[in-house]
Parts: C-alpha cells; sequence; structure tokens
C-alpha cells in the first residue's frame, strides 16, 4: 500500500514540474499592451491613400464643397512657384481662365540676342505653347518657336484639386497665414486654401511643389496673351 502511495505522489510531482517549466507571458507585456505578433512598419503617405475606403462616396462632402470654391471664387490667379523641374529657382505665373503665362529663370539676365526668350504662353484648351520674347526690354520683340505642350506645361494649383477621387482630411495648417486643410487625396498630400479651394502646397511620389505669395482676381488678359496678339 505504502508503495503504491509512494508511485502516486511521485506522478503528481512530475506533472507539477512540468507544469512550472512552461513559458509565463511577461507582466510588463501585458500592463503595456505589447502584442506577441512582430511590430507593424508605420504607414507610409502612400498607404494610407491606398487605403481609403472604397466606399460610394471616397470624397467626403465637406471635402468636395471645398474643392469646388476654386470654380467659382478664383477667376484668376498670379503666384510664385517652385518645383521638381528646377529645385533652386523660382518660375512667376499668371492664370486668366484656359491661359497660362510663366516666367521662367533665366540663366542670361539680358534679353539683347536674337533667341533671347522670357515667357511661354499656354492655352490648355487649344493644347498650345508658345515660346516667346515678350518683355518690353526685349531686343528681338516676338515669338520664338512653338513647344511641346505635355513638356512645357508645368502643374498649377488648380490641377491638384481636379479630379480628385479619393480624399481624407488628415489636419490644418498655416501656410502665409492662410488657413488650409491637409488631405490625403489619389494625386499625394495636398494642402488646400479654405476659402479659395485651391493647392497653396502638394507632395506627390517624393516631389515638393510649392505656390507662394497667391493674388486673386488681379489678372489681365494682357497678362496671359502675347503683345502680337492683343
Amino acid at each position: 500500500m505504502k508503495d503504491a502511495f509512494r508511485l502516486i505522489f511521485a506522478v503528481l510531482a512530475v506533472f507539477f514540474l512540468i507544469g512550472c517549466s512552461a513559458p509565463v507571458a511577461d507582466k510588463k507585456d501585458i500592463m503595456e499592451g505589447t502584442p506577441s505578433a512582430p511590430e507593424e512598419k508605420p504607414q507610409t503617405v502612400n498607404d494610407v491613400v491606398e487605403g481609403l475606403t472604397e466606399r460610394q462616396n471616397s470624397v467626403p462632402s465637406e471635402i468636395k464643397e471645398l474643392i469646388e470654391k476654386a470654380k467659382y471664387r478664383v477667376s484668376s490667379v498670379s503666384y510664385f512657384y517652385k518645383g521638381p523641374e528646377n529645385e533652386n529657382e523660382i518660375y512667376t505665373f499668371f492664370i486668366k481662365g484656359s491661359r497660362i503665362k510663366y516666367v521662367p529663370p533665366r540663366a542670361v539676365k539680358s534679353l539683347d540676342f536674337a533667341d533671347s526668350y522670357d515667357s511661354v504662353f499656354i492655352d490648355v484648351e487649344k493644347k498650345t505653347a508658345e515660346k516667346y520674347c515678350d518683355d518690353i526690354t526685349c531686343e528681338y520683340r516676338g515669338k520664338k518657336e512653338s513647344l511641346n505642350f505635355n513638356e512645357a506645361y508645368i502643374l498649377t494649383p488648380f490641377d491638384w484639386v481636379s479630379g480628385i477621387t479619393k480624399a481624407e482630411k488628415v489636419g490644418e495648417e498655416k501656410i502665409e497665414n492662410r488657413n488650409t486643410w491637409k488631405l490625403l487625396t489619389n494625386k499625394g498630400t495636398v494642402w488646400v486654401d479654405s476659402y479659395y479651394g485651391i493647392a497653396f502646397k502638394a507632395e506627390s511620389e517624393g516631389n515638393s511643389y510649392k505656390y507662394t505669395q497667391l493674388s486673386f482676381d488681379k489678372v489681365k488678359d494682357s497678362d496671359v496673351v502675347p503683345f502680337d496678339a492683343q
């Protein structure tokens, strides 16, 4: 009988030892809520954009209202632009309707050569682009050459809010003392002026586009049409 009790005791002891050797969750992990799964990588802008809900209205109504403002509050705009075309220089832009004039940075400041030019005129409706020496100081004033529209065209503040199919508001920021909404969109990250509804800044595919000192509704027809077409 004693041998039987000794055998039962030995078996129970073995089970007890096995139970004690099982791994126990760290108390700190439980308190901090650390998951046992591998840590997830931080989300990138592209991850967030791709993860925007595929619901019927993928652009919330408040964002639709914001970007629609550009259509009825802005008849013309001028600004300075800095972007990937030439990151160290600033372009001057004038836009009215479908017509655009921009003044690119010049390596040579004088305009006294036959091939000197100071302006590029674009007609968005006609898909035309022309290089001109338009300034009154030009020695050889007039058209220099026609350009490829797609190559000459530079994205404007209107382009970043046109054709948005997915958008999410992620914050509000002040840019040049103006209120903007920071939006994650299918086009990239866009900072949209809360009153006029056009972009002050955009980031997409590693590139930055900045529009500064915007002036609204002051551009004249003569600012966007070559002198010989007026």
